[in-house]
Formats: C-alpha cells, structure tokens, sequence
C-alpha cells in the first residue's frame, strides 16, 4: 500500500516551530534536544509512526466479475530488483538453486505475487505480505485481518515470461505456455489425456497447426487442474471436456471456452493471445467475467471486455441460446425461464440478490455505494411504514372498545322490540358501512339503510334513518323533494323515473339475508305506511336492513337480472 508522506516531512517540521507543544505531547523524546537532533529524530517518527496514520486508498481496485493480469519478465535484472521484498525463507531457499535461471524465476515469481497482492490490500507492503506454500508447492496468502478481501491467485511461467492471475470470485488457475515449444509425439500424448471430441477437434486442424492447437487444449487443461487442485493423472484430464467449437470464435482477441461432463459446470476457461509468442489460459469459477485487466509491474494496464450478447447460457449449453438473463444471487447466465427453474433447483439458488453480503474497502465501487443507499431507503421505508401500522393497529383496537360497547347497546335495544341483529367481523364491507346507532337522547334506534332500485341499476346507501319513521315519509324526502330535480346526479336519475307514480303504488321488499333452505322466500313485501319498527319486528338483521324498491310494473325475475348490474351510491 502505498503512504502519502510530505516531502521530507517539511509540513511538519514547519508545524513543529509554530506549535512545539503538540509535538511534544505526541513525542515526549524530542523535549530537551536540540535542534538539529529534534529533525532528525522527528524525521524517524513521521516515517515510523504518523505516515502509517496517512493512507491511500488501493491503487488498483478488484471489483467483482474481472479476472486481472499481471505480467512480468523474467531477468537476472528483475530478480535482483525484487529480492529485497522477499521473506527470510524464501531467501533461504534461493540458495538452493544450483541453476541461476531456476532461482530468478522463482524471485520474480515471489516478487510479483507480493507486488501484485500490496496493491489489493489496505495499509500493507510487498514484504509485510505472509506467503505459505501448500504440499503441491502451490502459495497462498494467509491474513488474520477480517477486513482483508478473500483473493484467489495462481502462478505460472516460462523462461522469459511470468504471469499472475488474481480474481474475488471463486477459485482461479493460470497456465503460460510457449507457442514455439516444440513438443514430441503430441498425438500420442493427446491420445492419452484429451477427451474424445477435443481429439477429434485436434485431428481436424491442418497439419502445420496441430502441434500448437495442442499446445492450446493442454494449456488449458493445466489451468483447469490449478484452478481446481486436481492432479494431471490419466484419468483426471479426461472427465472434463472443452467447447472445441468456441475455440474457432474470436472475441476481441479472447477465446471463451465451455466445459461439459464434469461435476463442477460453472467453470470458464478464457484463453488470452495477445502475446505472439505465449498462450496465456485462464480458468475460474467465477459465474460471468466481465473484463479482463492485464497489467504489468510498471503500472500499465489493458483492458479487455467480454462481450455478454454472446454467451453461451450455462445451464443448457446449447450454441444456438445466447444467454439473456443474469442470476443475481450468484451471476449465471441464462437464455429462458426454463433455465433459470433448472438453475434454481440444481443449486438451490434463491435469485435474490444478497443485499447484506460484505464487501471489503478493496471492492467497494460507486455502483455498491448506490446499493447500500437503495437499502437504507428500503429499510427506512419498512420501519415507516411498520410505524403507520402499528398506529392504525392501536386506533383500530380503541374503535373496537367503542364499537363493541356501541353494538351490545344496540343488540340489547332492538332485542326489546323484537328485532335480532347479527353483526359480521370487521373486515366484511358491510361492517364498515354500519352506522346504525341506538340514541339515548331520542330513546330510539337510528338505522343504517339499503334501498336497491333495479329498473335504474342503483343502490342507495342511507346512514341513519329513525325507526319511528315510515317508509312512504323516507320514499317521499327522496324521490318527490319539494324542489322539481334537486339533489345529486343519482337523485335526478330516481326522480325522473319514480316521480311519475304515487309512493304508495311502489312495491317495497325487505331482503331476508339469514335464512333456513326450508325458507322459499328472499323477500318478504312491507306495507309503506308502517314504520321501520314495526316492519323489522320479529325480523333478523344483518348489520342493517335492506330493501328492494320496484316500479308497479315490474315482478320479481327483474330483480335478480338487474341485481349484478348495481351502481352503489352512499
């Protein structure tokens, strides 16, 4: 990690004559020196202890889906430069070399994996960086920090090219191999190791290019044998097969590779042939790389995009369905929704993306920062909106007391006169549209009441009438007012058509709701000169009472006709 520190510290050092003081309390040492020794020993601690405190971000972010690079030449110059920033084993075991070339290769090797890993990690150096080295001889990077990212590498080289592939997404390999290697009995080699259509595949190069589409499958194969830590046995090689027709498909210099029949589908092998002289392989489990980023130790960097229009969907790996859909839990690339289901079921795969999943400092990017914000809102939302109901709950659980006492006063009431009243849960309509209240005042029960007109398609939804009045004095106050046409629009329409005829020519119906299968009759005909007491008596009501207004030439199949076709006006 690389630190800010001032040009020889002289900001400092300038804070230090116009504020001794707070140097002091930071370096009780320097107090009693002279001037000349407190600079220099200022000098120390700035580097020592208050440059650690000034960090820059990482110089090269590792966001999700890229695969990066690094490329390095192999030289007695380059391993002379990087053998400092190596640990005191790996200088122990330079020695050992008897070979020179061998012991460069392995300081340029070291010394790349530690540049490379510094430039990913916050707050740390080339030679801080702990490298452990497994039975197979391949390094792994061991941290205690939980802040460190999870990064996956692997290694390889030639003679004159070493190369560091590093990812965030699963596991990685990497296989250099020279295009000029010149490599005996090949066929028979490939006989032994490649599956059959790669074979065939190979036999069907021209002659003059099979010795390097050979070198091509076997680099990648080596790649896919890193990436996984399987060893090259005869066996091993040949459970996995590559798409030999991806091979013959150039994308913007990058060959993408398939692979088919192994345990493992959600591999990819990406062979890099921007070097005339090397074939570069990569494989990772990583479920879609995006870009591909080769940088060497000088900073430089290239970037190559994997075109996503022309994939191939992973779950059916058929060449004619380009893959359309990303998974976003886990990024496999799907071309229907029958894919998608298969994904879902093969891998448990929920297809919701991890809002929650950590991200370290190293990959956090803008879009991750738009993420988290859209979740915060999200969350603010929630807790709103869970406030608000939590409000209405206590609201509607003061109604109810009121309500309840409101409805036993009521029942007990119209119990008096004869009348049962049955109330529904809260949640009905019906029950929410009760206003039916006994007056303690008036002594009387005031009713919510439902008059259905048929022959206008309306229902009239009246809050409270009292039960002392009758229905030919309720009928009048609405469908012959003193003023001709007065009212709303729903009123207009009864007067034009009921104004014609005397209220007492209407035929009015009261709606039996709760009734027997024995019972016959819906509707039980109400004389309009009695009131609503004397016509509810003996009666069960549903919440209120509701009745049927027809004209004197209409019967009672109209009723049922016009019933579904109700405008309803409260």
């Amino acid at each position: 990690m690389m630190i800010h520190r001032p040009a020889d510290h002289c900001g400092l050092l300038k804070l230090w004559f116009v504020s001794p003081q707070f140097y002091y309390r930071i370096f009780p040492t320097c107090k009693g020196l002279r001037s000349r020794n407190k600079r220099s020993l200022l000098q120390f601690f700035c580097r020592r202890s208050f440059a650690k405190c000034v960090v820059s971000p990482p110089s090269v972010p590792l966001p999700r889906n890229q695969v990066h690079i690094w490329l390095s030449s192999v030289s007695k110059h380059k391993a002379e430069s990087l053998f400092n920033i190596l640990s005191l084993e790996e200088k122990r075991k330079c020695e050992q070399f008897l070979s020179s070339e061998n012991r460069d290769t392995f300081i340029v090797g070291r010394g790349v994996i530690r540049t490379a890993l510094s430039k990913y990690l916050k707050n740390c150096e080339p030679e801080d960086i702990t490298l452990e080295t497994l039975e197979g001889g391949k390094p792994v990077f061991i941290g205690d920090d939980a802040s460190i990212p999870k990064i996956s590498f692997s290694l390889s080289h030639t003679k004159e090219l070493c190369a560091l592939a590093v990812s965030c997404d699963g596991e990685i390999g990497i296989d250099v191999e020279n295009k000029n290697r010149q490599v005996k009995r090949y066929l028979d080699l490939a006989k032994k190791y490649f599956a059959e259509s790669e074979l065939s595949w190979l036999l069907r190069q021209p002659s003059h290019k099979q010795r390097e589409s050979f070198l091509c499958i076997w680099t990648l194969k080596e790649s896919f044998v890193k990436a996984t830590g399987e060893g090259i046995a005869k066996g091993s090689l040949k459970s996995f097969q590559l798409d030999t027709e991806a091979l013959d498909k150039r994308l913007q210099s990058l060959y993408k590779l398939v692979v088919g029949n192994y345990s493992r589908p959600n591999l990819q092998y990406l062979l890099l042939d921007t070097i005339d002289t090397v074939f570069i392989a990569v494989s990772t489990t990583c479920p879609q790389v995006e870009k591909v980023v080769c940088l060497d130790m000088e900073g430089n960097c290239d970037d190559i995009a994997i075109d996503a229009s022309e994939e191939v969907c992973q779950v059916c790996r058929d060449e004619a369905n380009r893959a359309k859909y990303t998974c976003p839990c886990c990024g496999v690339r799907t071309c229907s929704v029958p894919c998608v289901r298969t994904h879902k079921e093969q891998t448990g795969c929920t297809g919701k993306r991890d809002k929650t999943k950590f991200v370290s400092m190293a990959q956090y990017t803008e879009e991750t920062f738009y993420n988290d914000y859209t979740f915060l809102e999200e969350v603010h939302r929630a807790s709103s909106a869970a406030t608000a109901q939590l409000q209405r709950s206590k609201d509607e659980q003061k109604n109810w007391f009121y309500i309840r006492k409101k409805n036993k006063l009521l029942e007990r009431k119209a119990k008096q006169s004869n009348i049962s009243i049955c109330f529904l849960p809260r949640v009905f309509t019906k029950a929410r549209c009760n206003q039916s209240v006994y007056s303690v005042k008036q002594q009387c029960i005031f009713w919510s009441l439902r008059l259905v007109f048929p022959y206008v398609t309306l229902v009239w939804q009246l809050p409270r009438v009292s039960e002392n009045e009758t229905l030919k004095q309720l009928l009048e106050n609405i469908l012959q007012p003193l003023a001709p046409l007065s009212g709303n629009e729903q009123q207009v329409r009864l007067q034009r058509v009921y104004s014609k005829y005397d209220v007492e020519e209407l035929q009015v119906y009261f709606v039996l709701e709760k009734r027997t299968s024995s019972d016959d009759k819906s509707l039980l005909k109400c004389d309009v000169n009695c009131c609503l007491q004397q016509i509810l008596q003996g009666k069960v009501v549903v919440e209120f009472p509701t009745m049927v207004v027809l004209l004197p030439f209409e019967d009672m199949e109209s009723i049922g006709n016009n019933n579904n076709n109700t405008t309803t006006h409260d």
